[in-house]
């Protein structure tokens, strides 16, 4: 019903409907957020404020953190600090990588404030160091639940056998564990890039060099077969010299006693 004021000279104003105001984005374009990568999460913050609000202000958008080339060499600690800090302390995964300009210091500020990361990737970032990165692990499973269940370290500098033995420790609680799980590391392929792996660690000591690395198996069952009794009988072996007086000259003999156990499986069985 007209109000008795209007006239056909002067129409009454019109109602407000439900239609939203041309500068609000479209309700499809919030529910395509969840599936972007982080560079085009930060494309879209800077097309409109209405998109700026939405993706600074949903903290669901950032409880998977994935920092991948290119943005990976212009990331700094401040940076880092600020996009994980929209997660509101909920972050469950934390992928840096190749990110060189990421510190043990800025990574530590990271987890000091989100304590329920459960992956932590920092493949190539050359930045962090052994130490620090004990220390992180360390901060997350002794200071806090322990819920932290798969590291990526290949990259990472200076990685010996007692920052190895350390991570073990913390993560799989217990060495058994781990060599339990040893026996379905089958058909590795670029492991860093392979989220889906299901291992806690992704590097380990391998048996020729004795250095801390990614170690590959054979895919031929035989290959297979021979290496992990070769596995098998080097950790027998290893826990019977232990507490020997002869362990020092073992150890420094153990290059050549277990050189057959690095990518021998392929040379004992035959070429491939």
């Amino acid at each position: 019903m007209l109000p008795t004021t209007a006239t056909a000279a002067a129409p009454p104003p019109p109602t407000a409907g439900p239609a939203s105001s041309p500068s609000e984005p479209h309700a499809a374009l919030l529910l395509a957020l969840t599936y972007m990568r982080l560079r085009e999460l930060l494309s879209c913050a800077r097309t409109c404020r209405g998109l700026r609000e939405a993706v600074a202000g949903d903290p669901l958008l950032w409880l998977r953190l994935v920092v991948e080339p290119p943005l990976s060499h212009r990331i700094t600690d401040e940076a880092l600090l600020a996009l994980t800090d929209r997660a509101q302390g909920r972050l469950r995964s934390l992928h840096l990588l190749g990110c060189p300009r990421v510190s043990d210091a800025g990574l530590l500020r990271i987890v000091e404030r989100n304590h329920d990361v459960t992956e932590l990737f920092v493949p190539r970032c050359t930045g962090l160091t052994a130490d620090g990165l004990v220390k992180i692990i360390h901060f997350l499973h002794g200071q806090h639940k322990g819920n932290l269940s798969r590291v990526r370290l290949h990259g990472i500098c200076k990685v010996n056998n007692h920052h190895l033995d350390i991570i073990k420790s913390l993560m799989c609680r217990g060495s058994q564990q781990q060599d339990a799980q040893a026996l379905h590391y089958n058909h590795r392929v670029h492991e860093v890039l392979n989220t889906d792996d299901g291992r806690p660690i992704d590097v380990d000591l391998c048996p020729l060099c004795r250095n801390v690395r990614l170690v590959f198996d054979c895919t031929r069952k035989n290959c297979r077969s021979v290496a992990l009794n070769l596995q098998y009988s080097e950790f027998t072996i290893s826990l019977v010299i232990r507490n020997s007086p002869f362990s020092l000259l073992v150890e420094l003999a153990s290059p050549y006693l277990f050189s057959t156990t690095c990518v021998a499986p392929s040379m004992i069985s035959g070429s491939h």
